[in-house]
């Protein structure tokens, strides 16, 4: 973060910014409440038939029109109803390991 004085004006603030780390607003929000961008990483609790409760970490993209998730089963179009289910556990630009199997 700098102030810079030259071609902005005096006093304008400049922050460098990675571009891969920018992501775009889906307009839903987690179970807590917190905004969701293109590029987080969500956990989701399933019901594991005979197995107990299983955690499936989901990668929200942008394709082919509509926000989707995916994770280890495939993709899935996301909504305001599941997201609700789901809680944000990091982005894939800061903790890409949160996506290994």
């Amino acid at each position: 973060m700098a102030l810079h004085d030259g071609e902005l004006g005096i006093g304008e603030l400049v922050l460098k910014v990675t571009p891969e780390s920018v992501g775009q607003f889906t307009g839903l929000q987690d179970k807590d409440g917190v905004d969701i961008y293109e590029g987080d990483v969500l956990e989701r609790r399933y019901l594991d038939r005979g197995n107990g409760i299983e955690f499936w970490n989901m990668q929200v993209l942008w394709e082919d029109g509509q926000w989707i998730i995916r994770c280890k089963n495939g993709t899935d179009d996301i909504n305001g109803n599941s997201s609700r289910f789901c809680k944000i556990i990091g982005n894939t630009t800061t903790n890409p390991e949160l996506l290994k199997p």
